[in-house]
């Protein structure tokens, strides 16, 4: 099944996790998640491993997926009034009381319906946050690309985009932005955004980007579909635009090292032309110019390690393979 079920370990223990493969055996990464029990037992969730979850009916208002590999998480349509938030963390990481501060990466607003989702997670673990309490249908799988290589993103769906295994967290004694460690996530890498289906249909799409670069290092949006120059973001203040019509975008980073990352967050409607009708003469004031105008947007990573003190309790969630996951309570 690709539900996980926790391990709870009780009272003060150490616990080390043992690698017994050889060293020509196939490699095959871990994720290891560790929370506190106090906080586990207050909030009521489902784990799930990214390998395994095909069309998985859900019914809680907090999910979380992991992966050792970048998955893709998707939601099916339905007619259900429900917003979603999404954070690159635990689920733990939904409480008020969490110290970690974690940036929310995606929001799907409440509206009449439910216009599901196709999001990609270039890190270990995601918390789907539903406003409320209805069965949503969701398919997990690794990370699919073109054929380039490139992973590629929906443009018909709002989304986001992120450095391999940047979770938006704050490092609670030191400050700056937390990223997640392993030996699979790149220093380096191109993303596309674009169309899935054979006509290509432009977008007008509005972008928000959350740096956390050097003046060394940055990411760069490329308009494939215009001549206009690429832009370029570094420093860590955050970078707001809208592109008025493209059916392709390039998102392009390169050497990024330790917590140097950055969250890339997009809402995309479909382009309308702006048409102007001109006045003829003898025409009354009442044959005003009409003007159509572009619609609204629609809202269609490494484990880190925790510490605990003397006498925690502590719930391991793990999953052997692809993925093990931990839940410490």
């Amino acid at each position: 099944t690709s539900q996980k079920k926790p391990l709870d370990i009780w009272g003060s223990k150490n616990i080390s996790v043992l690698n017994f493969n050889k060293a020509d055996d196939k490699f095959s990464p871990i994720v290891l998640y560790v929370i506190d029990k106090a906080i586990a037992v207050g909030i009521e969730y489902a784990i799930y491993d990214a390998v395994n979850m095909n069309d998985i009916a859900v019914n809680s208002k907090l999910v979380t997926v992991m992966s050792a590999e970048a998955f893709t998480v998707k939601a099916k349509r339905n007619d259900f009034p429900i917003g979603v938030r999404a954070l690159l963390a635990g689920f733990d990481s939904s409480t008020s009381a969490n110290s970690d501060s974690c940036m929310e990466a995606f929001n799907s607003p409440i509206g009449k319906n439910f216009p599901g989702f196709n999001i990609n997670v270039a890190g270990p673990i995601i918390s789907l946050l539903f406003s409320d309490q209805n069965v949503v249908h969701i398919d997990a799988s690794i990370q699919s690309t073109d054929e380039f290589s490139l992973p590629v993103y929906d443009l018909s769906f709002d989304g986001f985009i992120t450095s391999d295994g940047y979770n938006g967290c704050f490092k609670p004694h030191t400050g700056g932005i937390q990223s997640f460690r392993s030996p699979l996530y790149e220093k380096s890498k191109s993303y596309l955004l674009g169309s899935p289906t054979a006509t290509k249909p432009d977008y007008r799409v509005s972008i928000t980007v959350l740096p956390n670069l050097d003046a060394n290092h940055s990411v760069i949006v490329n308009d494939l579909s215009s001549n206009d120059q690429p832009k370029t973001i570094i420093g860590v203040i955050e970078v707001d635009y809208t592109i008025e019509k493209t059916s392709n975008i390039e998102v392009v980073f390169d050497d990024l090292d330790g917590d140097q990352g950055f969250l890339m967050r997009y809402t995309t409607a479909p382009f309308v032309e702006t048409t102007t009708e001109t006045l003829m003469s003898g025409s009354t004031n009442e044959d005003l110019p009409t003007t159509s105008s572009v619609p609204s947007s629609t809202s269609t990573v490494p484990p880190t390690t925790t510490s605990g003190g003397e006498g925690t309790t502590c719930r391991l969630l793990f999953a052997i393979g692809a993925i093990f996951a931990a839940r410490v309570a």
